[in-house]
């Protein structure tokens, strides 16, 4: 099946099929996107990938003892890697840096593309940020006189 242009559509017509006796569909308008009729989870697959979302140990028991039915499964309860990006989260500060390690330089050596003499990380200086109440207010109202016809004041 691997390598046939229609090869994703019949594996997804299959994990339909396997997956709806036991309560999951995919989103009508968001292909990729499973959930389940009664259970608080849900899951992203993206070619042989799932990122999975659940409240409650028993709903991931379910739909891996599910899915383990018919597929072997490589599981990583970190979710340190998805779709080939690194992924390091930080629950207490709410965060998710991603990263693709080594991804640039490979790029370098596959198009044979020499390192520059000095290093450049950025094209540009860029804009300073700005943070806080000062950056969320409103512009001063215009105070000057309308434009007549002639664009004249």
């Amino acid at each position: 099946m691997y390598g046939l242009p229609q090869s994703g559509r019949i594996a997804n017509d299959l994990l339909k099929k396997r997956l709806a006796p036991h309560g999951y569909y995919e989103v009508q308008h968001t292909p990729g996107l499973w959930k389940h009729e009664t259970r608080p989870i849900q899951f992203v697959l993206t070619v042989d990938d799932f990122g999975i979302k659940y409240v409650g140990e028993e709903h991931l028991k379910h739909l891996l003892d599910t899915v383990k039915k018919y597929y072997e499964l490589t599981i990583d309860m970190e979710g340190s890697l998805y779709c080939g990006i690194t992924c390091k989260w930080d629950y207490d500060k709410r965060t998710l840096d991603i990263s693709m390690p080594g991804y640039v330089m490979k790029q370098l050596q596959k198009y044979n593309h020499p390192p520059p003499k000095k290093p450049q990380h950025c094209p540009w200086e860029p804009a300073p940020r700005t943070i806080g109440t000062k950056s969320q207010e409103t512009e001063p109202e215009d105070t000057s006189p309308p434009l007549d016809k002639k664009g004249i004041h």
